[in-house]
């Protein structure tokens, strides 16, 4: 079970990787959004 999650956290890796890359881009661009607003 411990061998099958391992496998499980290694395989998408990469892919969490680009969903944080790409909520930090979210988020940089909301505050941007916002600065431009005031």
């Amino acid at each position: 079970m411990l061998n099958y999650i391992r496998v499980k956290l290694h395989h998408s890796y990469r892919q969490k990787m680009l969903t944080g890359m790409f909520i930090d881009y979210m988020v940089v661009f909301i505050f941007f959004l916002a600065m431009a607003d005031v």
